[in-house]
């Protein structure tokens, strides 16, 4: 073939060279190259419990083509010194300001077994190691800085920069504000997994695998039905949220916004308390938050049930208190203005558990070494806890048991942990499943599917997951948060060298078409401790510190970032003694006011559409972080230091049109500031939704505002056009 230029009629290229090669694109006024011309794909075969790359064996020819658009054959394929029979179709389209592109494999020979066909794969070069950063979206969304240092290097969890299947099909490599976008749009649910890995001196590698069934139909063919997006721009995670966002909220998944979540419990919630044990403990302090408050309060009720927490599941029923003294409880607190949900698991059966046997094996999925994925989260007890199938009809069978029980005990809702997290990334090897071994869409199909099935069969009852993978968004009515404390959570904050920062690129897409809730913080910054557990592992009460001496501002950070990110509040552990507690005292007052800023602001915070943040300056400030989760051991605890601007802001759009900025201080001291809102838009001067906190004090200056805003104090700004 010849050299082509792809074009749209809008500014938008792209360059193949002779030898069916991407040579470049440039979108949106924004120019890439890979660090050679290169076919831009590749195959995976499993060999050996190894992966065994190919390409192509000649170069590519046109089959079809159009001024936008070219469709490539490339026969044959190399793998080292093998030839292999076998065809790949790659196409390219300039399409709705992106190149997009889509693979398919065909005619493989028999015993040759594919686990991915690879599109794109690139090798892009950097100038400049520390101007780079990679856009993730790990749960809220997560900006990797020096990202081209990190390459190398990898950590325990997530070798290489690997990203499986995360919440939304959006990321960039950005080198100096320079972006190169990239997504799938996938509506089904395929597994596949992102890779960023060092390509050589001053060049990144960034692979797409899209993970193959093992049974192809038609014998020796794949083809994922969606296509791979590559693009440009200018900025950060803000940006890459808003080239995803158009797309994304007419997905499925996406159908149900404001208008038609608001009959939901969850969509009047001023705080959230995620409590643990027996009612005597987990009811009083709620009740009285919620007195306090003068609004409705949800409680995430943990350890109800009657065994150990993260052991025997899915054994759950009747409560460890008996079932009449629970229901008396949920009543109680309903009637003091709470609503109450319950924990389960949506996706895991105890292999250690005197249940395991006969349903487990049926349930579970199996790695392709026939051994069960089964963490021993709880290292205490060191129960695994294998993962289940979405496609496994027994599991499917066994939650909607879950959900008829839990409803049947006058709950307003029910917790299912870990399908909105990680549910159906995982392929399945389980020979007694119905869907061919290996990659596919089977499970999140198979979990939707259960999802479905609950909702009909118990309609009004609120279903709730951990995270926010976009294929549950319609089924699911809210996800807790955890990641928002990412540096309480040693393993988080130690990622990818310590080099990651959270920021909210899911609320940037998707807000108001879910409602996110919570962190992971403890005002006193100790965990709970289930009474059914090992004592050994038990911190004895005597030793425990003054955490909250030792780590001032933790607490109001995360309460900050939770709000700023648009997450109805949360507090952990929260317990009777803390209302009295002088030492408590300031946090919990910020936790009182924030959560009621909050509630009154929530057609912004909870409905709206997230804008463009605008530049805020002010000092930052160096925060001490507890490094301690329910699982730390007694003396295993950590210290983290970080600096971050002492002043957290976020930008809204309520359904009605009106637009506002929020401005949380959540330090102890009075911070200088001053706000510019993003282009377009400017301060409404002398508007201040609600006053100004004593103490603050805000001049109008151009479009924005400075002055001085008190401690631990949130005020909501009109902004107008």
């Amino acid at each position: 073939m010849t050299e082509r230029t792809l074009t749209d009629g809008a500014g938008n290229t792209a360059c193949l060279d002779g030898d069916g090669g991407l040579a470049g694109w440039r979108v949106n006024g924004v120019e890439w190259r890979p660090a050679r011309p290169a076919p831009a794909w590749s195959v995976l075969f499993a060999r050996d419990g190894e992966e065994v790359q190919a390409g192509p064996a000649t170069r590519g020819q046109v089959v079809a083509s159009g001024r936008d658009r070219v469709e490539l054959l490339f026969e044959g394929l190399r793998c080292g010194e093998d030839l292999l029979p076998g065809r790949v179709t790659v196409t390219w389209q300039l399409r709705e300001g992106l190149l997009q592109g889509r693979i398919g494999v065909a005619g493989l020979p028999q015993g040759v077994i594919l686990h991915a066909a690879v599109l794109p794969d690139l090798l892009i070069p950097y100038a400049d190691a520390p101007a780079t950063s990679l856009v993730v979206p790990w749960d809220t969304g997560w900006v990797i800085e020096e990202a081209a240092r990190a390459l190398p290097e990898g950590d325990a969890k997530t070798p290489g920069l690997r990203f499986s299947h995360p919440p939304l099909q959006c990321q960039a490599w950005i080198e100096a504000g320079r972006g190169l976008y990239l997504d799938t749009r996938d509506t089904e649910g395929w597994m596949r997994e992102w890779r960023f890995q060092e390509g050589g001196a001053g060049r990144v590698r960034i692979r797409c695998l899209h993970l193959a069934p093992r049974r192809l139909v038609p014998a020796g063919a794949f083809a994922p039905p969606y296509p791979v997006s590559l693009g440009g721009f200018h900025g950060g995670w803000y940006e890459v949220a808003r080239l995803y966002r158009p797309w994304a909220l007419q997905a499925p998944w996406a159908r149900r916004g404001p208008a038609e979540r608001r009959s939901s419990f969850v969509a009047d919630i001023a705080c959230w308390v995620w409590n643990r044990g027996r009612a005597a403990d987990v009811a009083p302090p709620v009740k009285e938050l919620a007195r306090r408050l003068g609004a409705p309060v949800a409680l995430d009720w943990y350890w109800w049930h009657k065994h150990g927490y993260d052991t025997e599941y899915p054994d759950y029923f009747p409560p460890r208190e008996g079932e009449e003294t629970f229901r008396a409880a949920v009543r109680d607190l309903q009637a003091h203005n709470v609503r109450v949900q319950v924990y389960t698991n949506g996706m895991c059966y105890d292999v250690d558990g005197k249940a395991w046997a006969p349903d487990g094996p049926e349930c579970a999925l199996m790695q392709e070494d026939g051994s069960w994925l089964a963490p021993a989260y709880n290292t205490f007890t060191q129960h695994h806890l294998a993962h289940t199938c979405g496609d496994s009809e027994r599991w499917r069978a066994i939650v909607l048991g879950l959900v008829r029980q839990a409803r049947a005990l006058g709950l307003d809702g029910l917790y299912l942990d870990m399908i909105a997290a990680v549910g159906g990334r995982t392929p399945c090897f389980n020979p007694r499943h119905r869907h061919a071994p290996g990659g596919g869409c089977y499970s999140v199909q198979g979990f939707r599917e259960t999802l479905r099935q609950a909702r009909a069969q118990a309609p009004g009852f609120t279903l709730s997951s951990e995270s926010t993978l976009e294929w549950y968004l319609d089924l699911f009515e809210s996800h807790i948060i955890c990641g928002i404390s990412m540096e309480r959570l040693k393993w988080q904050a130690e990622m990818y060298g310590g080099r990651g920062r959270v920021v909210p690129l899911f609320m940037a897409v998707y807000h108001g078409r879910t409602v996110c809730f919570g962190n992971y913080s403890f005002l006193d910054g100790i965990p709970p401790f289930d009474e059914l557990w090992p004592a050994e592992y038990r911190t004895d009460p005597g030793k425990e510190k003054d955490w909250a001496a030792l780590c001032p501002d933790q607490f109001a950070l995360e309460l900050a970032r939770t709000v700023t990110f648009g997450c109805q509040p949360l507090v952990s552990n929260l317990r009777a003694g803390h209302f009295a507690d002088p030492r408590l005292a300031g946090d919990l007052a910020f936790l009182i006011e924030l959560s009621k800023v909050y509630h009154r602001e929530r057609e912004f915070l909870l409905w709206g559409e997230m804008l463009a943040p605008g530049d805020l300056e002010c000092p930052p400030h160096e925060t001490v972080f507890l490094q301690r989760f329910v699982f730390t051991a007694p003396g295993e605890e950590t210290y983290l230091r970080r600096e971050y601007p002492a002043v957290l802001h976020s930008a809204w759009r309520a359904p009605d049109g009106r637009m506002a900025v929020l401005l949380v201080n959540y330090t102890r001291g009075a911070v200088p500031v001053a706000y510019r809102p993003a282009e377009g838009l400017r301060v409404v001067p002398g508007g201040d939704r609600a006053g100004l906190p004593a103490g603050t004090v805000l001049e109008p200056e151009g479009g924005g505002v400075r002055g001085r805003l008190a401690p631990r104090c949130a005020l909501m700004l009109p902004l107008t056009a």
